[in-house]
């Protein structure tokens, strides 16, 4: 399966600490960068994910703009 990327929508008082950053690394999703001043986090995992079931996000979208560089 392809890696599909993401755009998540994090809560207003997001740390990104080590914790986080383990957290995600177990449920294999990559943290391609965090954009602080907006509380946006881009990941990537090469699964369907769903913000009901990840922690910190409430608010996940698939990130198309990635997709035609395959």
């Amino acid at each position: 399966m392809r890696n599909r990327t993401y755009i998540a929508l994090v809560e207003k008082d997001f740390t990104l600490n080590q914790k986080v950053e383990s957290y995600f690394e177990q449920m294999n999703i990559k943290i391609i960068h965090y954009y602080k001043n907006l509380n946006i986090l881009q990941l990537e995992a090469n699964y369907l994910l769903d913000a009901t079931k990840l922690d910190f996000i409430y608010y996940l979208e698939e990130d198309k703009s990635f997709q035609n560089l395959n």
